[in-house]
């Protein structure tokens, strides 16, 4: 049983919104992952939703897990605009197994927010000396493979 790693990191299409957390029919600029969305030229010290996307070639075969190493600070991931997962916690990893697709290309989009959230989020308020930055910081994997794997066995 072999399973591969495809590196998805490099540059990907960007939009940004201070206050719509809804995916953009346009993506106008262009964002390193990983990077920071608030240090690119008219961005910096911005609040709100960075938007990545890039496309995938995906097979009907195969069975696909989504890792990202780290969004900062609310992550949510969408394949072909459907919302697979919501995360919240810049340094924490996480994974979603993406749904059974079809052969070909298909749309990966990831958004960032780095909004205050005084709920979600009480150490990273806007008076704190903690700067909140925002985008994807860590790299994004995709785990493939065939049949079903164990990953971990607990007694």
């Amino acid at each position: 049983m072999e399973e591969t790693m495809r590196d998805l990191d490099g540059f990907w299409e960007f939009a940004f919104a201070e206050d719509d957390d809804r995916l953009p029919e346009v993506y106008d600029g262009i964002a390193s992952v990983p990077g920071c969305f608030d240090v690119m030229p008219g961005l910096w010290d911005k609040r709100g939703v960075g938007f990545y996307r890039t496309h995938i070639e995906l097979e009907a075969d195969k069975k696909f897990q989504l890792i990202a190493g780290g969004v900062a600070h609310k992550a949510k991931v969408y394949l072909d605009r459907q919302l697979l997962t919501e995360h919240y916690g810049a340094f924490t990893a996480f994974s979603v197994d993406l749904p059974p697709v079809k052969n070909g290309k298909h749309e990966l989009a990831i958004s960032a927010d780095n909004r205050f959230d005084g709920l979600n989020s009480p150490l990273h308020m806007q008076h704190f000396d903690w700067y909140g930055y925002g985008g994807i910081i860590r790299p994004i994997r995709l785990k493939i493979w065939q049949q079903a794997i164990i990953e971990r066995v607990q007694p």
